[in-house]
């Protein structure tokens, strides 16, 4: 039969692909090369660059006097919103409006501004100039919705086993002088959004597998196979598993190869020490 194939992406490197698919995309990346594809073989990033910190002045008005502090996100073209940049912050004398600049345009991108104004601790949506600069000089009480990406981070680079389960897509990044791996987990159904200061998990050797099972994200590395609840980790085998086999499903049952033969889970099973 012949086939037939439609380039979306060229220049990639040759380290291998790993790929899961939620709602319709696929998720893929190899440590290097990440992305989204679309069902109409559309492509969009996965991973996404953090806009810089605002430059902030004083200029003429009368907003209240008190410390203010501003920051970007991006609204993707796609729809969704990036984590924030770095803050940047200015004392206004009650006499002062608050000018900002240095705001990036990105082709595709919408640039968001939100602000903490006058000693305030929370940040609003403030608006989406289209130009680099642009003065505030409203009062509190015309800022929008809070902002719900602070401290929210994209996919790590050198990420290459990806996996969804339980609403959140599991990437594993490996730390060869460690001897470790960090599985990061996204937010919930926000795939592009990582807390990297707390949501992640740590395990020993190189995880080769992440397979998923109605009650646990099956975790299998070059050293032991584990399953992981959401609550906990717990070890199945003291065995790796084998680079390069994908795991399949048969029912409910995950059936993939170990370095001791072919393994079933949930629960942990291996089927080649009882019968090939």
């Amino acid at each position: 039969k012949t086939m037939s194939g439609v380039t979306i992406k060229t220049g990639l490197s040759p380290a291998p692909m790993h790929w899961c698919e939620v709602n319709d995309q696929v998720f893929y990346s190899n440590g290097v090369d990440s992305g989204i594809l679309n069902q109409d073989n559309s492509r969009l990033d996965w991973a996404w660059a953090a806009p810089s910190a605002p430059a902030l002045a004083a200029t003429t008005g009368s907003l209240p006097a008190g410390l203010y502090r501003a920051c970007f996100t991006f609204t993707l073209e796609d729809g969704r919103e990036t984590g924030a940049g770095e803050i940047a912050e200015l004392v206004l004398d009650g006499m002062q409006s608050l000018q900002i600049s240095g705001i990036p345009q990105v082709a595709g991108q919408r640039t968001n501004v939100y602000l903490a104004p006058a000693d305030s601790a929370v940040f609003s949506y403030a608006g989406t100039p289209t130009g680099a600069a642009w003065v505030w000089s409203s009062s509190p009480d015309a800022l929008g919705h809070e902002l719900m990406t602070a401290n929210l981070h994209p996919l790590p680079a050198g990420c290459d086993v990806v996996q969804e389960w339980g609403g959140r897509i599991y990437a594993a990044q490996y730390f060869p002088e460690l001897g470790q791996t960090v599985v990061w987990f996204s937010q919930p159904l926000a795939f592009h959004l990582f807390d990297l200061a707390s949501d992640f998990l740590i395990v020993p050797g190189r995880v080769l597998m992440l397979a998923p099972h109605d009650t646990g994200l099956v975790v299998g590395t070059d050293t032991q196979i584990m399953a992981y609840t959401g609550a906990q980790m717990a070890q199945l085998a003291d065995y790796g598993v084998v680079p390069g086999q994908h795991w399949s499903k048969d029912g409910k049952r995950l059936i993939f190869w170990s370095t001791r033969g072919v393994c079933s889970a949930l629960p942990f099973t291996n089927l080649t020490e009882a019968a090939v």
